[in-house]
C-alpha cells in the first residue's frame, strides 16, 4: 500500500466497504508503514477494531516492538488495554515478544487498574489511586478485583499494597469462585503475596 490519499480515496469511493476492514490497517502496522498507517487513519479506520484473527493494530504494533507507530496509534485513541473478553492485549503481545520497553510505554499510556497491578507497575498504581481511588473496585469478568492480580514477581509489593489499601482495596472480597485474595494466592502458591496480605 503506497500513502496516496488521492488514489486511496478514489478506491474507497467505489468499495467504502474497505476502510472497515480491520486487516489493512493491522497489515500497515505489522510492516512498519507509518505513512500507510497515517493515510489510514485520515481515511477513517478504526484503530482498535479486530481483524479475523482476533488482532488489533495495537497488538500488531506491540508485537514487533515499533515506538514510533505506537505514538501514532496512541494519539489516534488506540487502547494498549481492551475488553478482557479476548485472548490477549497489546501489552500482553509487547511482553510475549520480549518488548518490554514497549510494554511498559503502553502500560504507562494505559488507566487499567488489573493490568498494572498485574504487570507489576508500582508508580503508575501509585498515580492511578491518587488520580482515580475508584480504579481500585475495578473486576473482570470472573469478579477478580485488583488484589487478586498481585503477582509474586512485583518488585515492590508492600508499596503496591499501601497505595491500594489506601485507595480503598479490600483484601476480603471474594471473586465468582467465592474465593478471597488470600485464598486466590495461596491457591496460586503466592506465598509472598499471600504473607503480605
Amino acid at each position: 500500500m503506497r500513502a496516496d490519499q488521492p488514489a486511496a480515496r478514489q478506491i474507497l469511493g467505489e468499495r467504502p466497504q474497505l476502510i472497515g476492514e480491520p486487516g489493512l490497517l493491522n497489515d500497515a502496522t505489522s510492516s512498519g508503514r507509518r505513512q500507510a498507517v497515517e493515510l489510514l487513519l485520515r481515511l477513517g479506520a478504526e484503530v482498535n477494531a479486530l481483524a479475523a484473527d482476533g488482532a488489533t493494530a495495537p497488538d500488531q504494533l506491540a508485537w514487533r516492538g515499533n515506538r514510533e507507530l505506537a505514538q501514532v496509534l496512541i494519539a489516534a485513541g488506540a487502547q494498549p488495554v481492551r475488553d478482557r473478553t479476548h485472548d490477549s492485549m497489546p501489552t500482553g503481545w509487547g511482553d510475549y515478544a520480549g518488548n518490554e520497553s514497549l510494554r511498559d510505554y503502553l502500560l504507562n499510556e494505559c488507566a487499567d487498574a488489573l493490568e498494572l497491578v498485574a504487570t507489576g507497575m508500582t508508580d503508575r498504581v501509585e498515580l492511578l489511586m491518587a488520580a482515580e481511588p475508584a480504579a481500585v473496585e475495578q473486576r473482570d469478568a470472573a469478579g477478580n478485583g485488583v488484589l487478586h492480580y498481585l503477582r509474586e514477581s512485583a518488585p515492590d509489593l508492600q508499596r503496591m499494597l499501601t497505595a491500594l489499601f489506601a485507595a480503598g482495596a479490600d483484601p476480603g472480597a471474594s471473586n465468582q469462585r467465592g474465593h478471597t485474595t488470600l485464598v486466590h494466592a495461596q491457591a496460586r502458591g503466592a506465598d509472598r503475596v499471600a504473607a503480605a496480605l
